[in-house]
């Protein structure tokens, strides 16, 4: 049976490499006199922080914002250390694992973000992504997912078709939303996870 798809699209955060929210928690409980769960959990639901990650307000303003919501005074180099505190080592076997895929199929990246967090996974993960045509952002998209726009304007700039790409996610409401548009999808997290769905479409 001759394999129909011909682009691995992945997800960055909790795919491609792990994230780690807790640095993130630990600091505004330890700093914040108006910290909570709840209040912690509510951040990312703020107009603010969805705003952020679809490119529609500036570093300063979300700087503002984040100081406001939790009553700190953070410098932005003090704010840039903390708001990248999510990041860890890639799987040892990651790059090996893209190489192997890399030689048959074409590979992108599609990853809710923003420029912050672009700046710095862009240089600590750069030996990985240099193997990616591209990293389709939502702040750079102005959408993010599961939104259907943000799985169109990628699909309209990868020119393979929609049901020869292959979208590789974290999160159920993506992989479901990139379903609908017509790519086919599978829920991973990390290398692990990776590998048993790339082996279900026989693509290793």
């Amino acid at each position: 049976m001759i394999n129909s798809i011909n682009l691995i699209l992945f997800d960055l955060g909790n795919v491609l490499f792990p994230i780690n929210f807790s640095r993130i928690n630990a600091f505004v409980r330890d700093n914040s006199k108006i910290y909570s769960e709840q209040h912690f959990k509510l951040f990312y639901k703020q107009s603010e922080f969805i705003a952020f990650e679809k490119g529609k307000i500036d570093e300063q303003d979300f700087l503002k914002f984040v100081n406001a919501y939790w009553s700190l005074n953070l410098s932005y180099s003090d704010f840039y250390k903390w708001w990248n505190s999510i990041y860890e080592e890639e799987h040892p076997q990651m790059k090996n694992l893209l190489l192997q895929v890399k030689s048959n199929y074409r590979i992108a990246g599609l990853s809710n973000t923003n420029i912050t967090h672009q700046q710095e996974w862009q240089n600590r993960y750069k030996d990985l992504l240099s193997l990616f045509e591209k990293v389709y952002c939502s702040h750079e998209l102005l959408y993010s997912k599961p939104e259907n726009e943000i799985y169109k304007l990628t699909h309209e700039q990868l020119n393979c078709p929609a049901e020869e790409i292959l979208f590789l996610d974290d999160k159920e409401e993506n992989v479901e939303a990139a379903m609908r548009y017509g790519f086919q999808a599978i829920q991973v997290i990390g290398y692990d996870e990776i590998c048993v769905a790339l082996k279900s479409k026989n693509l290793i």
